[in-house]
C-alpha cells in the first residue's frame, strides 16, 4: 500500500501555497455605487434651485389676494370712527341751532309783548340743552344705522368685485403656472438626460 501510494507533486503544493482568499472574494460595486451618488446629488440640486423660484412667485401672487381683505378689515373702523366724530359734531351743532332759535324767538316775543315774558327768554340750563341732544341723537343714530348700513352693502360689493377679479387673476395665474411647469419638467427631462450621457462619457 505504501508503494502505491502517489505523492504530490511540487507544482500542486505550490498552488495551496500561493492560495490568497481575499482575491477570490466578491467584489461590491463600492466605487460605482460612490460614482452613481454624486450625480444623484447634483440632479437634487438641480430641480431644488429650479424649484425655488416657482414656489417664491406662488407666494408673490397669493400675498394680493391677501392684502385686499385686510385693506378692507382695516377700513371698517376708520369709517365707523369717522361717522361716529361726524355724528358728535352734528348733535352738537343742531343742539346749539335749536337754542339759539328758542332765545331767538323768546327775545322777539319779549319784545312784542313786554308784558308777557316767556319762560323761554331765560337761558336754557343744561338739563334743557341735554333734552334737546337727545332728541337729535335718536334722529342721527337712526342717520348713522343707515349710513354703516350702506357702507355695509357697499364693502360686500367691493368686497365681491375684488374677489371676482382675484378669482379670475387666479385662474389666468395658475394657466401661466402651468405653461412655467412644462417647460420647466422639459428642462429637466433635456437636464438629466445630459447628465446621464455625462456619467456614460465619464466612466
Amino acid at each position: 500500500m505504501s508503494k502505491n501510494q502517489v505523492k504530490p507533486k511540487s507544482s500542486d503544493l505550490a498552488l495551496f501555497v500561493n492560495f490568497d482568499a481575499s482575491k477570490f472574494t466578491t467584489k461590491t460595486p463600492v466605487a460605482t455605487t460612490v460614482e452613481q451618488q454624486e450625480p444623484k446629488d447634483e440632479i437634487g440640486k438641480f430641480l431644488l434651485s429650479e424649484k425655488q423660484p416657482m414656489l417664491q412667485d406662488i407666494e408673490r401672487q397669493l400675498t394680493p389676494r391677501q392684502s385686499v381683505s385686510e385693506r378692507t378689515q382695516s377700513v371698517v373702523p376708520n369709517v365707523s370712527q369717522a361717522i361716529t366724530g361726524i355724528h358728535i359734531s352734528d348733535i352738537d351743532f343742531w343742539a346749539m341751532n335749536i337754542l339759539v332759535e328758542r332765545n331767538g324767538m323768546a327775545s322777539r316775543k319779549e319784545k312784542q309783548c313786554p308784558s308777557i315774558l316767556s319762560v323761554t327768554s331765560v337761558p336754557q340750563p343744561n338739563k334743557v340743552l341735554d333734552s334737546i341732544r337727545c332728541q337729535i341723537d335718536k334722529i342721527l343714530l337712526s342717520q348713522q344705522a343707515l349710513a354703516l348700513y350702506n357702507f355695509k352693502i357697499g364693502e360686500g360689493i367691493l368686497a365681491h368685485f375684488c374677489e371676482q377679479q382675484s378669482n379670475q387673476q387666479v385662474i389666468d395665474e395658475q394657466e401661466i403656472l402651468q405653461e412655467k411647469l412644462a417647460s420647466m419638467q422639459r428642462e429637466r427631462k433635456n437636464n438629466i438626460v445630459y447628465l446621464i450621457q455625462k456619467m456614460i462619457r465619464n466612466k
